[in-house]
């Protein structure tokens, strides 16, 4: 029996509207595993400290921080 196991997803998004597309998106893609949903990037590091997540999408736009700068903060 091949047992594949259900990605975390870490989504990053402020527009509540963008989000709800991508969640909307990832049900009807197949996704079945953890999906939160952080609001800024402290909301988003906050959550990371308490669990990993399997993949991040990561919007560059966020109320406390912007472009590249997100990335590499993210990155630690």
């Amino acid at each position: 029996m091949n047992e594949t196991k259900a990605i975390s997803i870490l989504l990053v998004e402020d527009d509540a509207a963008d989000a709800g597309l991508v969640l909307r998106a990832l049900r009807a893609g197949g996704h079945r595993g953890r999906c939160h949903h952080a609001r800024s990037l402290g909301e988003a590091l906050e959550g990371l400290a308490a669990g990993p997540a399997d993949v991040v999408l990561l919007d560059l736009s966020l109320p406390d921080s912007l472009g590249l700068e997100t990335v590499r903060r993210m990155q630690g």
